[in-house]
């Protein structure tokens, strides 16, 4: 809706002014980035966690393994992009459970990414010239926006589907590492 666009307009306005045609990458890995208290805080006891309970063991250790599988394939992604488009601006935008240092530390010297926690999402979203996730809803509100939309997933994704955002865009695998 033009009315919702123009309530963001100017933050929007102000993000194309100074990253230009950039490509938009959000992420949602609070298993593998957590900004909590890391590993200690995803395998601590809970009313969702018990390491007692197998079941609970077995689901949590499966999600941890295919978030780190995930984070390292986007992370390796957003430096082949980097590395084939130097022209091209990429922002990493970490989901607000994730370690944002984390990525700043991988990402350091490389000076067309950019890794950045701020303010809502919407006008980083009506700003980009492309969205790349893996498995985040923010696909939902590109793809709304008429934003192209890139879904990139690994191996073990198919176990923990985020469906609505998943079937926005297309969906590349990691199957293409270069």
């Amino acid at each position: 809706d033009d009315e919702d666009r123009d309530y963001f307009l100017e933050d929007t306005k102000d993000l194309v002014k100074k990253y230009g045609d950039y490509i938009l990458v959000n992420t949602s890995f609070s298993y593998a980035s957590n900004g909590e208290d890391g590993v200690n805080f995803i395998f601590k006891p809970t009313i969702s966690y018990n390491s007692k309970d197998v079941e609970h063991r077995k689901y949590r250790f499966k999600r941890w393994k295919n978030q780190m599988f995930s984070v390292a394939g986007i992370v390796n992604l957003i430096n082949e992009i980097s590395l084939r488009y130097p022209e091209k601006k990429i922002v990493l935008r970490p989901h607000p459970s994730e370690n944002t240092k984390y990525y700043k530390e991988i990402f350091q010297n490389i000076s067309n990414v950019f890794v950045i926690y701020s303010g809502t999402v919407t006008p980083w979203i009506l700003g980009c010239k492309l969205l790349i996730h893996n498995g985040c809803t923010t696909a939902i509100e590109a793809t709304l926006a008429n934003k192209p939309v890139i879904n990139y997933c690994t191996s073990g994704d198919k176990d923990f589907n985020i469906y609505l955002a998943n079937i926005c865009g297309v969906t590349i695998d990691n199957s293409i590492d270069a």
